[in-house]
Parts: C-alpha cells; structure tokens; sequence
C-alpha cells in the first residue's frame, strides 16, 4: 500500500505494517471511527526506516475504543494516562507482542494536536481511511533537509522535556538543529528541573547510545542544557569520551583479546547491564560524570554498582611491576570496563601532558589480559576445590565462620598458584587447622 505526500516527490511504503494495522483499521472502521497513524511511526516511514510503534490517535473515547479493541483480538489493554486519554492494546498473538498505542486529541482537532507535539517531524498524521498525510507543521520539509525543529516555544514551555528529546533525536538522526530552536533551549534549559527525574535520565542515556556524542554533548553544553543535567568537567570528560568512541583498547590488547576473547569488546560493551542500557553507555557516563550524578540520576541498584565496581577497580588499577591477580580476582570480566576507561585517561592526559606514559599502560593492559586469561579465567571456571558442604563432611567442622574462612583460605592458595586440586586443598585445611 502506496500513497503520496503533501510532496509529490515523497512516497510512503506502509507495506511493512499494513497486516499489523489491518486489524485496528478494520475495526475502527466498524466502529464508524477516524483513525489516524501519528508521530513517530509517519516520521519512521518516511525515513524508510524499521519503526516498531504503532501510535494512533482519534477524536474521542480513546480509551473505550482501545478496551473494546482488545476484548475482540483476546488481547491485554492498559490505561496509561487521562489528559490526554490514553490506552495501550498488547496483543501476544506475536513474538514479540504486538503493540498498540492509543491517544486522544490533545486539542480540539487533529490539526491543532499536532501543533502541540515535541517535533515538526513527529507532527505528522497519516489518515487511515483517505490515505493522506496530514502534515500542518512541515514535517516533511525537514525530514528532507535533515533539520529538527520545534512547532512553537508553547510546546517546551509545556513539556521541558522536549529540549532533551531535540537533542535525541539530532544524535540518533545525525540532523542539524534549527538556530532558533537552538535559541529557545538556551533561553528555557534552567525549566528542565521541573521534569521528572526519570524521565530526564531515559531521554539522556538514549542520546548516549549513539557512537559519536561528543559533538552533541558539545552543543548542549554550550547552550548551558548539558549542566541541568550533570556537574562535570566536561572540557575534560569530553576528550576521554571521543578517545573511548575512538578506539576503547589498545592495539596489542585487542589482538590478543581477539585469539582469547570468547566475547568481543564490542560484544561486551553492547551487552545490556539492565533493560535498555548497555555498558558502552555507562562506561561514557562514568567518564562524564561525578558519582553523585549517577545516583542523582537514579540509574538503579544493579548499574550503579557497576559504576561503583569499575570506579573502585580504577582506583586500584595495578602498576606494571605489581601482580594484577588481586585486581582480577575483584572484578573479574569487568577488568575491560576498567581498561576502556583507563585506556580512555591516559589518552586524553597524553594528549593534555605531551608525555609518553601511555606506553606503559599498554604494555600493563596486556598483562591483565593476558592474567585474566591464562591464570584467572581457569580457576573461575573450575571453581572452588573445596565446598562448604565437603568441608563439613570431611574434616566434620560445624557450621559458622570457620567454614567462610577456611574458603577464602583456600580460594587465596588457589589464586597464589599454591594449590591446584582437590588433595592438595585438603592437606592445605588439614595445615590450617593444626595451626
């Protein structure tokens, strides 16, 4: 399914969610309601790109008209806010479930909702029915010229959280933001603190993801919105990011880490840490930012222990004439979340300094790697040699203390190369207990 813009030269392939939306359609249809397609899922089919929201909106009762959606797909529908009504269907026929978005008219027509949306280019609407887009604020003028811009100043008066959306969507997009929208943000950025803090932290570490940020972070903080947000030295912060996006680890690191690496570097940094932030977007956050700013920003329990872990393991990062077993053994695959940040350092103070330190730290990376791999990583796998449980059935200790000391006990022999099996252990607790 086809249909023209307001631009002839534009044409929209639907063909990718037309059975997805077959549904919805034919029952709005029945229902003698207006449904229109809306906001990001236009602006995503006219970049040609893969969009997974499906957004309608209609003139009324959005709600009921989701609710009775659902009853008759067996589907699941959720309330989400009242001003406006909003509704989301979950339909668990597909993996993953489909999902269905449902808002009523912020204003009194559609024209006038669109007026108030964050963006020109999400201000466009694609009538269901007549096959026509609706685009009252040149949304498809911009997508075209690549330019990000907001409808009106009310719109960020009402929604703060709209100047960190324009600086999103310019990374995600890599499009060019409009002076005066530039202008307005530099004017308003101190109105950001009336948003919540989840919400500025959500719209924040998406903007992070994208591989080059410092230009962007750049621009934020020269229009003073970046220090709403975080109290860091950025002049500084920012050469450690673009060395980290650069190039995370050292040349001979990476090769060796490319014969021994079960993952990749780039493996371990997409891994998500939790739903949606991976640790390339932390590592980028701990470089940007004081500790107090990853509480304040209430990343959670599990992230920011990472941060709290990579900061402690940076702090005793091993010299080139110390055993970095001691290290290892603390952070254990999140040594190369310390070496990016590290590596990271050291390049921007070679930079700053004019020395030459960073040789050794490459010749220090390599040896972690090469520790962690060799000596480390083994007796991970194989485990403890002796269990609590043998502990007690062999040597008939009680449960208590004694049994956690005698574990780390061994858990030091094994490490320090002193013992490597089971017979070994035992003599060494027989030894220990004889003391």
């Amino acid at each position: 399914m086809r249909f023209s813009c307001q631009n002839p030269k534009n044409v929209l392939d639907i063909s990718a969610i037309a059975s997805t939306i077959q549904p919805l359609q034919q029952f709005a249809q029945s229902k003698q309601v207006s449904l229109y397609l809306v906001g990001g899922s236009v602006r995503d089919l006219l970049l040609a790109r893969p969009t997974t929201d499906l957004d309608f909106t209609l003139a009324e009762n959005a709600i009921t008209i989701a609710q009775d959606f659902a009853r008759t797909i067996d589907a699941t529908c959720i309330q989400l806010e009242t001003d406006p009504p909003t509704a989301r269907v979950i339909s668990s026929r597909s993996t993953p479930p489909q999902i269905y978005d449902l808002v009523q008219f912020r204003g009194q027509d559609l024209e006038a909702d669109l007026r108030l949306r964050d963006l020109t280019i999400n201000a466009m609407a694609y009538n269901l029915d007549r096959q026509n887009l609706i685009d009252p604020c040149g949304g498809q003028q911009d997508l075209a010229t690549k330019i990000l811009r907001f409808p009106a100043r009310q719109v960020v008066i009402d929604d703060p959280l709209r100047m960190l959306r324009l600086f999103r969507f310019a990374a995600q997009l890599e499009f060019q933001i409009d002076p005066a929208s530039l202008s307005l943000v530099s004017q308003l950025a101190d109105t950001l603190s009336q948003s919540a803090t989840e919400r500025i932290r959500d719209e924040f570490l998406k903007m992070m993801t994208v591989n080059q940020s410092v230009p962007i972070l750049e621009t934020m903080q020269d229009i003073g919105l970046l220090q709403q947000i975080l109290k860091s030295d950025f002049e500084v912060a920012k050469k450690k990011i673009s060395f980290f996006e650069q190039q995370p680890v050292p040349d001979q690191l990476n090769q060796y880490l490319q014969q021994a690496e079960e993952l990749s570097v780039e493996d371990y940094l997409i891994h998500e840490v939790v739903a949606g932030l991976n640790r390339s977007t932390l590592i980028k956050l701990s470089l940007l930012s004081p500790a107090e700013d990853w509480k304040r920003l209430l990343l959670g329990r599990k992230a920011e222990q990472l941060l709290s872990n990579w900061k402690l393991g940076f702090q005793q990062f091993p010299s080139l004439d110390q055993d970095p077993t001691p290290f290892l053994r603390t952070l254990r695959r999140e040594w190369i979340g310390v070496i990016v940040q590290y590596f990271a350092t050291v390049q921007a103070q070679a930079k700053r300094e004019a020395s030459t330190s960073i040789t050794d730290f490459e010749q220090i990376a390599l040896s972690i790697g090469v520790c962690y791999y060799e000596k480390v990583l083994p007796i991970l796998k194989r485990g403890s040699l002796l269990t609590g449980k043998a502990l007690i059935q062999i040597f008939k200790i009680s449960e208590g203390p004694q049994i956690g000391r005698i574990l780390t006990y061994l858990d030091d022999l094994q490490f320090a190369g002193l013992i490597r099996t089971q017979d070994e252990a035992c003599q060494a607790v027989s030894k220990y207990l004889n003391q």
